[in-house]
């Protein structure tokens, strides 16, 4: 672990490759193999300079990120939405882009990682981490009886848990 000016401790870039490395072992234990990755760049977004992707983090509410090698923000729901059914359904919904959480939550979510978001009320937090969920459940391997759950939301009040069912 590394300690940075703000007192946080972060990965190293060795351990941020063993932990995928060791995902990547996890995946492929005994017959069974799930996709854990399922997001890469596309070239606009990959094509992006530093300072680019900066100054659209900026346009984005003024995102700010902690963390090493953290995925780019994404401009258009097509570079994490890849089915046709979900896109039909944003579209019909009114979704025409992501929101700003939206837009960094799920690149960094469906390419593995773990992330904390802090946002407004109705900024789209609930979809930003559902859609990845959805993803990696529809893409789960299928259980044995008495495997437990694949997914679990928890919410803090009846309220919050009535606004995500």
């Amino acid at each position: 672990m590394e300690q940075d000016i703000d007192g946080l401790e972060y990965s190293s870039e060795e351990e941020y490759t063993k932990r995928n490395e060791d995902l990547e072992d996890i995946s492929s234990m005994g017959s069974k193999k799930s996709k854990l990755f399922f997001y890469t760049d596309i070239s606009e977004i990959a094509n992006m300079t530093e300072a680019e992707v900066a100054a659209y983090r900026r346009e984005l509410d003024n995102i700010k990120i902690v963390g090493k090698q953290c995925s780019r923000p994404i401009k258009t729901w097509s570079p994490c939405i890849t089915s046709d059914k979900f896109l039909q359904i944003l579209k019909k919904h009114k979704y025409e882009k992501p929101t700003p959480i939206q837009a960094q939550a799920l690149p960094i979510i469906l390419s593995g990682r773990n992330m904390i978001g802090i946002a407004k009320t109705d900024s789209g937090k609930t979809s930003a981490f559902l859609l990845p969920m959805f993803r990696h459940i529809i893409n789960q391997l299928p259980v044995d009886r008495g495997d437990g759950p694949i997914a679990i939301v928890i919410t803090p009040t009846l309220e919050f848990f009535l606004g995500t069912t």
